[in-house]
């Protein structure tokens, strides 16, 4: 079991990353996580797939991620990118009252403001920011594929020349 608590990252830059499941925090989660009042301002630029702002995969049998955040940017022409997360492998990840402040830019497909690919739970939380020019599956809250939404909301602007545009879900 992995505990991380009160955790801030500031003005953290990632540029032109050379593996995929890139974040601020960990690149993957494995076996059962606790994560509360972790909160990270950053930039990341070309992005590879399954990468986002705070974790990359949650490859794992059980996280739950509270009480936090990401603001700032992620560019990327790859797949699975999440405002908090990139992929989430196992469809066990569950946010509360989490939130991304997010721009997210680039080709991408399966985009989302919390997550890019796979979500399991997602109460009492939200997106603000944009996507622009993905080419497909893109939403508010979730790229693609979905579990439960419980009192959760987005207010992303999305932008894209594909299909498969969603307010919450792509």
């Amino acid at each position: 079991t992995v505990v991380i608590k009160n955790l801030k990252i500031a003005n953290a830059t990632l540029i032109n990353p050379t593996y995929s499941s890139d974040a601020f925090v960990t690149k993957s989660l494995y076996g059962t996580n606790y994560m509360f009042n972790i909160h990270v301002n950053g930039v990341m630029e070309g992005a590879l797939s399954s990468s986002g702002g705070l974790f990359g995969n949650a490859n794992s049998s059980e996280s739950h991620i509270h009480n936090s955040s990401f603001i700032g940017s992620i560019e990327s022409s790859s797949s699975s990118i999440g405002g908090i997360v990139g992929t989430s492998t196992l469809g066990s990840t569950h946010l509360y009252k989490t939130a991304s402040y997010v721009e997210l830019s680039g080709t991408a497909h399966n985009v989302g403001g919390l997550f890019g690919n796979d979500a399991d739970t997602i109460s009492k939380s939200k997106t603000f920011g944009s996507v622009f020019g993905a080419s497909q599956v893109i939403g508010g809250l979730v790229g693609i594929d979905l579990g439960l939404v419980q009192k959760s909301y987005s207010a992303m602007n999305l932008q894209s020349s594909g299909g498969r545009i969603g307010g919450l879900v792509g």
